[in-house]
């Protein structure tokens, strides 16, 4: 049987990201994959879980037409989000939520 996968540019960067990469190997990456998953039931999502994927989606969509300079920017806030989020946690007693 053959199965054709659509693999998006970030999938596929993973798979042949190393420099030695070569078909083959990406193919026992793959069989390697499938042989430690179990084929499980189907599942149907609901619309608010739907919605949520197309949302991730969008900002996967959004993050590839960045510039470098955009993505250093968003890196830098989302550093201080997770210590701003840290630091009230701190002050509450409770753990950090970021490490």
């Amino acid at each position: 049987m053959t199965v054709t996968l659509e693999l998006g540019p970030d999938q596929i960067e993973r798979l042949t990201n190393r420099s030695t990469a070569n078909p083959d190997e990406v193919e026992a990456a793959l069989y390697r994959l499938i042989g430690t998953h179990k084929v499980t039931e189907r599942v149907t999502l609901s619309a608010k879980q739907l919605a949520a994927i197309a949302l991730l989606d969008s900002w996967t969509a959004e993050d590839d037409t960045m510039s470098p300079e955009q993505r250093l920017q968003n890196d830098v806030e989302f550093e201080q989000l997770k210590a701003n989020v840290n630091e009230s946690r701190a002050e509450e007693g409770r753990a950090p939520a970021f490490r």
